[in-house]
């Protein structure tokens, strides 16, 4: 498809793979800006603009809330307004309370909204995508991102623990859909190429496993060969903002629409290859 595929926020964990990819481009822009954002739209001229600019500390964001909304909640907003191609927008499991996961694609979430500042500011990002109706809108849904070289996770702050051969606690209560960066870009890249002339409103793109944080701490330490007993779990989830403790995402639509979705143990073994 000969598209060109603009990225904003082209550092981060998931940009910083996609702007390796053929015919997609960093748009150097500050999306809290909209003189700015125009300036890169105009100079790149997108046919489909990717959103990965996004404030991703979960506790952080307790405490820099106005700072928070101006990228994830006003810098959609400030994108829509000057883009008319297709805004993919990234999301995220934490805009739902919790209470009633794993999640599909419904976008009316007020019986179950996030508790936490994060959660809540990406949910207010959402609804700016379909501002517009005669615009194509993505949101594109995804959680527990591993596996980008350079850039600390879960996986590599578990592997941390276990080489130092203490024992730790990790919590069984937190449940999720861990996934694989590479795999989320092969799936954004299924997207794109098969549904640019009909794209859905809303869709999942995540591991196909919803486990909590202890069962993925266990698939690591098996899968890296360490020892398992090391990690003990506990119920209380540690940080200051209230996570979605049943969360993760459900992925039906993602195999309609025919997008690959890994399992974690496959996201897992590939990691290790290019970890090592």
């Amino acid at each position: 498809m000969d598209k060109t595929i603009g990225i904003t926020g082209y550092k981060g964990r998931l940009g910083s793979v996609l702007v390796t990819k053929p015919n997609f481009v960093a748009l150097d822009c500050d999306v809290t800006n909209p003189t700015s954002i125009a300036s890169a739209i105009k100079e790149a001229t997108p046919d489909i603009i990717i959103n990965c600019a996004a404030f991703t500390d979960v506790d952080d964001a307790e405490r820099r809330y106005t700072h928070v909304l101006g990228i994830n909640d006003y810098g959609v907003m400030n994108i829509r307004d000057a883009f008319e191609g297709w805004l993919i927008q990234m999301s995220t499991d934490y805009i739902f309370g919790g209470v009633q996961g794993p999640y599909g694609e419904r976008f009316n979430i007020d019986e179950d909204f996030a508790k936490g500042k994060y959660g809540r500011s990406k949910a207010y990002g959402e609804t700016h995508v379909f501002t517009y109706p005669d615009r194509f809108g993505t949101i594109v849904r995804t959680t527990m991102l591993y596996g980008s070289l350079g850039y600390p996770d879960f996986v590599t702050h578990i592997l941390d623990r276990l080489k130092i051969s203490v024992p730790f606690e990790v919590p069984y209560t937190l449940m999720g859909s861990p996934t694989y960066v590479p795999h989320l870009v092969e799936g954004i890249l299924a997207l794109i190429e098969h549904h640019w002339h009909n794209p859905p409103p809303i869709v999942n793109i995540v591991g196909l496993d919803v486990i909590s944080r202890y069962d993925f701490a266990l698939m690591i330490a098996s899968i890296w060969g360490y020892d398992k007993t090391l990690i003990n779990p506990i119920r209380e989830v540690p940080g200051k903002a209230i996570r979605p403790r049943k969360a993760g995402l459900k992925v039906g639509l993602a195999h309609k629409l025919k997008i690959p979705i890994h399992s974690v143990i496959e996201g897992l073994e590939e990691y290790k290859k290019y970890y090592e």
